[in-house]
């Protein structure tokens, strides 16, 4: 048994969830619940209720969560750990639940080529001895048109954990409950505010003991910049599609208010998605994870990133847990404002022009289901514009405020 294996046997990670039904009532939700986030995973398909499924590196409830979710997803979930999987079959006993199958093996070891529709591994490769390798193995699993969402550790925030990774090997810390209490009584007695792991520790206030060993004890964790990511991905059979949450890797929000004179932001726009991140996160180091779609597929490789591929044909809606917070005053040229579910904190005001074009997004009946046009859009705000003695805006200024919101991740974009 390697250490990896030990640990996750010894420590099972995530923190297991009793009553998983009440957690999804009480906010609990998946990144990677293609049916909660359809357009950012399928930006070119018809939404469908049935996938086939799998899940390399479930740990104790991602797999029975989606099933629970997904009662028509084919689910096939694999772990490391005995203890795990152990833990994954009484939930799915407990929940009665026929469309999830877990079994313990290596990703290495699985032999189903081009076979699902869907793909996940949310921190899973960082800690392999060869993430390259293992990365080819799970983009091989999915079809042609499958898409792979992986989450892997981002080094911007996690410095300062591999600095006290790095102290408590010379203090010869091990896995165990000292262990466990050491690490503990040294983040609060010796950590100061001002070291490179505070920042961290805001962000990850989950201090179960699982979680203590998983940052602060594991054996083999390996973080990546956005460029090396880049690196990462290639030669693999995947193309980059899009991150999961394009707040965090686009700075647009963050510098708009610099004037032209000084900088112009759209120069920005000639960024690669990868370059345009570590800009961003090398500006606000807010994020210790990388959560993104894979496609098989060239044609899917920076789908949206170009915005050339958006037309007026382009079907645009409210990205899910995205919510209105303020109203717009047109007269002060203030289009209101809104905030995102998961990160209440973070609030995005808009513009006059951005505002009502917000309006007209939320306000279509159809915006659950597929969407308005583009096109549909542009008439909307030029009848509005004229009726309110406004200046109307051609396509391409339509496009740019599309573009603007799709970068910020408060809309999807789809293409039928």
């Amino acid at each position: 048994m390697d250490k990896i294996e030990k640990q996750y046997n010894e420590w099972i990670y995530p923190n297991p969830i009793e009553d998983i039904k009440k957690a999804h009532n009480d906010g609990l939700f998946q990144t990677s619940n293609a049916d909660l986030f359809w357009d950012i995973f399928y930006p070119e398909k018809k939404y469908s209720k049935k996938l086939k499924v799998f899940i390399a590196g479930c740990g104790s409830h991602q797999a029975i969560s989606l099933g629970i979710s997904n009662p028509k997803w084919e689910i096939y979930a694999i772990d490391l750990s005995a203890k795990t999987i152990e833990l994954n079959e009484n939930q799915i006993k407990k929940y009665n639940l026929k469309n999830v199958k877990v079994e313990k093996k290596n990703i290495l070891n699985v032999n189903k080529e081009n076979e699902f529709d869907l793909v996940i591994s949310t921190g899973v490769i960082h800690h392999t001895k060869d993430p390259k390798e293992t990365l080819k193995k799970i983009v091989s699993t999915a079809n042609e048109d499958g898409a792979i969402n992986i989450m892997i550790y981002a080094s911007y925030l996690r410095v300062g954990v591999y600095y006290l990774q790095s102290i408590f090997k010379y203090m010869n810390v091990t896995q165990n409950q000292e262990g466990v209490d050491l690490v503990k009584f040294f983040l609060q007695e010796f950590i100061q505010k001002n070291h490179y792991v505070s920042n961290y520790e805001i962000a990850n206030t989950d201090k179960f003991d699982a979680g203590i060993v998983d940052t602060y004890l594991n054996p083999q964790d390996k973080a990546y910049d956005i460029l090396e990511l880049g690196n990462l991905l290639k030669n693999t059979g995947s193309y980059f599609q899009n991150w999961n949450y394009n707040f965090f890797y686009y700075p647009d929000i963050f510098l708009k208010n610099i004037p032209d004179k000084i900088f112009d932001l759209k120069n920005l726009n000639k960024l690669s998605p990868f370059e345009a991140g570590d800009f961003t996160q090398k500006l606000l180091i807010q994020t210790g994870k990388l959560d993104f779609i894979l496609r098989k597929k060239k044609y899917f490789e920076n789908f949206w990133h170009n915005k050339k591929n958006i037309t007026g044909e382009d079907h645009v809606k409210r990205r899910t847990y995205v919510t209105s917070r303020k109203k717009g005053r047109l007269n002060d040229n203030f289009g209101g404002s809104v905030f995102y579910g998961a990160y209440p904190k973070i609030e995005i005001p808009f513009n006059a022009k951005q505002g009502i074009i917000w309006s007209i997004i939320v306000g279509d009946k159809n915006e659950s289901k597929i969407g308005m046009k583009i096109d549909q859009i542009e008439l909307q705000y030029n009848r509005f514009a004229s009726d309110n003695n406004m200046s109307v805006l051609k396509k391409k200024e339509i496009i740019d405020i599309i573009y603007y919101f799709w970068k910020l991740g408060i809309i999807t974009l789809q293409k039928f």
